[in-house]
């Protein structure tokens, strides 16, 4: 509703109406904001109100893939009182290991961190909260109708080892990695997410790409062997390592580099919480102060856990900045849908595990 408009009822109402009509819009107020601006974060007053009614939760279950668990220290700090407990949990295992608990009605996790495709099967059975639209989160950040807030961005590709190969020897197009120079040189991951990078080619080119990748002689290895396969030679090329952590690999001397002109995958994860959760209000805090608060977007960001931002801060920017790459993001539920459909071709060409 429009300031001028607003006004204009409220100088034809009586009393009693303008009374009723404010109760409404303070109501409504976490429902109908402004896009947030860059670096604007929840007030100050919003956020001690979300506290206030999470005390007496006393606790919070995060569940992440990767372990931000200096993340505890400061946000105990800010709320105290109140506990969080980070666990791991992979993405992939999050959504079953949920459906499983909520069919039990025995939930053991208050927020959870997972792709768009990984909560589609959460999303298909109505099981997450709908989250208030608080003022200081980026619209563009909320999905899946205001169920998911999107906090960390995953990145993946091709990688190759500096001491092995030329940069005139790299690939410059995906049908490059089919040339009989990389004959046996390939490692590729054992699940279907790392060619996520192609979902945007033709369905055709696609399975023409998979089928001429199989006849490579590829290894075929978890996203820890590949990247250790290539930081050792073993292999000159692999899809299979996520770039965030190959990153810091590289800060510690291991001879990778990403093969400039190559696809890359962006694959974000979003924090959300499930109908029947233990601890609704602080899940609603830590969700608030996570993605909506300065101090909890930089926390996070110390520890490689953030959205994209161009050359910094997070050490896979840094080393993705200034390179030539086409970056292909899943950064919507029909893209998510779209990958999960392209799944059955990459594992029947390639002999993959499921993701």
């Amino acid at each position: 509703m429009s300031v001028n408009r607003t006004a204009e009822i409220f100088s034809k109402t009586g009393s009693t109406g303008r009374a009723l009509l404010l109760a409404i819009l303070v109501s409504t107020q976490l429902f109908i904001q402004p896009p947030a601006a860059d670096g604007a974060e929840i007030p100050a007053g919003m956020m001690n109100d979300l506290y206030q009614k999470a005390k007496a939760d006393k606790e919070i279950v995060w569940a992440a893939s990767r372990l931000p668990s200096g993340a505890a220290a400061v946000f105990e700090a800010r709320f105290p009182g109140i506990k969080l407990i980070v666990v791991n949990v992979p993405a992939p295992q999050l959504p079953p290991r949920i459906l499983t608990e909520a069919q039990l009605k025995r939930l053991s996790i208050d927020v959870g961190t997972a792709s768009i495709s990984s909560a589609d099967p959460l999303v298909e059975r109505d099981l997450l909260v709908t989250l208030p639209m608080l003022p200081g989160l980026d619209p563009k950040n909320v999905t899946l109708n205001n169920r998911m807030v999107l906090a960390n961005d995953l990145f993946g590709g091709w990688i190759y080892n500096t001491r092995n190969v030329s940069p005139a020897e790299l690939p410059r197009k995906p049908e490059d990695f089919l040339a009989p120079r990389w004959r046996g040189k390939i490692t590729i991951g054992q699940s279907a997410t790392p060619f996520a990078s192609w979902d945007g080619l033709p369905a055709d080119k696609i399975q023409l790409l998979l089928e001429g990748l199989a006849k490579q002689e590829p290894v075929v290895a978890t996203a820890v062997q590949s990247l250790d396969r290539v930081a050792r030679g073993e292999s000159d090329l692999t899809n299979g390592a996520g770039f965030n952590t190959a990153a810091l690999a590289r800060e510690q001397g291991a001879p990778i580099d990403v093969v400039p002109r190559s696809d890359v995958y962006l694959i974000p994860q979003g924090l959300f919480s499930v109908k029947g959760l233990p601890h609704p209000n602080a899940a609603n805090l830590f969700i608030a102060w996570a993605t909506g608060t300065q101090e909890g977007r930089a926390t996070l960001a110390k520890l490689d856990f953030g959205r994209h931002t161009d050359c910094g801060p997070r050490s896979v920017e840094k080393w993705l900045c200034g390179k030539d790459l086409t970056i292909y993001a899943v950064d919507t539920l029909e893209k998510a849908r779209l990958d999960i459909n392209l799944e059955p071709m990459r594992l029947k060409a390639l002999n993959l595990l499921v993701r």
